[in-house]
């Protein structure tokens, strides 16, 4: 599989090498260099794949021979510790063809040396062992315009505050500092064509649609906890090949073991890492749901304080508008809330249920101020009601005749029937207030989910702790059975230890981050969670159960009327009194106030007043038309 590696070394005359004699061994060919007259001869050197000469614009055209370039490269460098290439080494993907390899270095070194002034010398080298790389020389001087070789260097005065240069006492000269002409020494430069590297390399696998891909920066820069392993070089590939171990081949096999434990550990503490986040947004939801309950429970103190409720009525229509702003988070991405054996997105689900909340309690507050409104319009009607006057008319021979039908003695009351009629009356009256009631209440009500998720998690976490535990102390009794020379096996099980320790550890964060501070507490948390998860799925049952209040209450209202019209004139007051002795007074719930059981109960009154009314209008009228009829006659 393609695999990252890029190297840069200097070649200096200071470690008693040539640039002729680099550029011989790498090309395989034989070269003879001009400077100490030393012949170089590699033409037996197996495993040149490919070499190639690449100019800058400025570079004569004789440079594209080998011998006349580094031969020049040689001549212009006088001194004896002179540095006189570059050479970057780079490996090559196993899984591109060998065109591909090529236009891979070639466009490399165009787009990041020749483009930029320097003359390149790239060699492939393939034993067809696996390793195939590329060495790619390069000059290090710059070249004139007119194809002679520039300086590496150059000298700047240093000048004082006016421009003038600043003299040195001591050495008797005037202080100077040293300049370089291009960047190519620098490491940022270095850093440039390695990223540039891997982008190369990266673009040829994406081409070929494999999902490989390498990177230039180090595990430490990856945030990857790994030992980077050793490039094992020419030699000792060799001998592996053989089946010969090398020391580097034996570090390097070691240092893999160790990656792979590494890289199982690094996936627990991930996935401990993603747990805790997911228990810290559920944290965070928690408490806005909470904060919304705390809201609604204190309603019902509320229903008779105008000025609260409509501070309370702003604040929720500011909550709303927050509630339906929200976005998700990427801790919630692909996490799921089952409800109603469907699975719902995580933060669907929590904003919806805001949502929900906060709408029902703007609902409330809103009967609340209507209901107010009502109260004090009645009371401001009862003040202005005009005294009763004396009336003319139909209304005075009404009267008179009221007076006239009453009866001069108490009528006989049917006592069986005015407590059967009592009985029925009261009972669809107070199934009225009952249902009434009920409709003011939740009709639908999405319960928390995070409290039984919770429990779970805390449950399960603090038995792997327990076990964790005492895996622990069973290691540590096998480790001190041991004797002074078992130090290697003392090694792996402390080794074991440690492992679980750092697991151990992870439970225990994720443990408080549920807010149970110490293991031993869990078992009394996954008590009060469980209960708070009973509590959720208490009210989302009593909500499904006053569906369909309203209606109730109004089909109730429906037959009580029509019983009330069967009441004969003379029963109706003992059917009165009796059905006041039946009054039944409805169960508040959590989210009903006095103001909800007042209303229901005062909307009975006004049904059961205004039925009475309308019949007793309606005799009234019948034997007023009849009398009139006897007199006409």
């Amino acid at each position: 599989m393609a695999i990252y590696h890029c190297h840069c070394k200097i070649v200096s005359r200071g470690s008693g090498r040539s640039a002729v004699g680099a550029a011989a061994y790498r090309s395989g060919e034989k070269l003879t260099n001009e400077y100490d007259g030393l012949e170089h001869d590699y033409t037996r050197k197996g495993g040149v794949a490919y070499s190639e000469i690449m100019l800058c614009e400025n570079a004569p055209k004789e440079y594209q021979d080998r011998s006349t370039l580094w031969n020049e490269v040689e001549k212009i460098e006088k001194s004896s510790k002179a540095q006189l290439a570059r050479e970057y080494e780079v490996a090559l993907p196993v899984e591109l063809t060998r065109e591909e390899q090529i236009k891979l270095v070639r466009d490399f070194a165009k787009e990041n040396f020749t483009d930029k002034g320097m003359c390149v010398d790239f060699s492939i080298h393939d034993k067809e062992d696996g390793n195939p790389h590329a060495h790619i020389m390069l000059t290090i001087r710059p070249i004139e315009q007119d194809g002679t070789w520039g300086t590496k260097q150059k000298k700047e005065y240093i000048l004082d505050k006016d421009g003038n240069k600043q003299y040195d006492k001591k050495k008797q000269t005037y202080k100077c500092k040293t300049i370089k002409t291009t960047d190519w020494d620098s490491t940022e430069f270095l850093q440039r064509n390695r990223e540039s590297w891997a982008g190369k390399v990266n673009e040829e696998l994406e081409k070929k649609n494999l999902p490989q891909r390498v990177d230039h920066r180090s595990f430490k820069e990856q945030g990857k906890e790994q030992i980077p392993t050793q490039h094992i070089g020419v030699s000792a590939n060799a001998m592996e090949k053989r089946g010969i171990e090398s020391q580097r081949g034996n570090e390097n096999r070691e240092i893999k073991e160790a990656n792979s434990e590494l890289k199982a550990l690094s996936l627990v503490e991930r996935s401990m890492q993603k747990d805790i986040e997911n228990i810290k947004e559920d944290i965070s939801w928690n408490k806005i749901h909470e904060k919304n309950a705390g809201i609604e429970a204190t309603l019902p103190k509320l229903e008779d304080n105008e000025k609260a409720l409509r501070a309370l009525q702003q604040n929720l229509k500011l909550g709303i508008e927050t509630a339906k702003n929200m976005k998700p988070t990427k801790t919630s991405e692909g996490r799921t809330v089952e409800y109603d054996l469907r699975q719902i997105p995580y933060f669907e689900y929590h904003k919806n249920k805001v949502i929900g909340d906060i709408s029902f309690m703007q609902s409330k507050v809103n009967n609340y101020l209507e209901a107010l409104e009502q109260k004090r319009q009645e009371q401001t009607i009862a003040k202005e009601q005009p005294k009763p006057q004396e009336q003319g008319g139909f209304a005075a021979r009404r009267e008179a005749l009221m007076k006239q039908e009453a009866p001069q003695e108490k009528p006989q009351i049917d006592v069986a029937y005015t407590e059967k009629m009592a009985k029925e009356l009261a009972s669809l009256r107070n199934e009225f207030v009952r249902e009434t009631v009920q409709s003011a209440e939740r009709t639908n009500y999405q319960p928390n989910p995070i409290y039984a998720r919770q429990a779970n998690e805390i449950e399960s976490i603090s038995k792997t702790v327990s076990d964790q535990t005492r895996t622990i102390e069973a290691f540590k009794a096998e480790r001190d059975k041991l004797g002074v020379f078992k130090g290697k096996e003392k090694k792996e099980i402390q080794e074991k230890i440690d492992n679980f320790e750092r697991s151990r550890r992870g439970n225990i964060d994720k443990l408080k981050a549920l807010g149970v501070a110490d293991p031993a507490q869990a078992q009394e948390a996954v008590k009060e969670k469980r209960m708070l998860a009973a509590h959720e799925q208490k009210q989302a049952q009593a909500a499904k159960m006053n569906e369909g209040a309203g209606s109730r209450a109004e089909e109730a209202k429906a037959v009580f009327l029509e019983m009330v019209k069967q009441i004969p004139a003379d029963q109706r007051q003992a059917v009165l009194e009796r059905m006041g002795q039946y009054k039944e007074q409805p169960a508040i719930g959590k989210m009903s106030g006095r103001m909800e059981a007042f209303t229901a109960d005062a909307e009975a009154r006004r049904v059961l007043d205004s039925a009475l009314k309308e019949q007793g209008k309606d005799r009234l009228h019948d034997k007023v038309k009849q009398i009139e009829r006897g007199r006409a006659d």
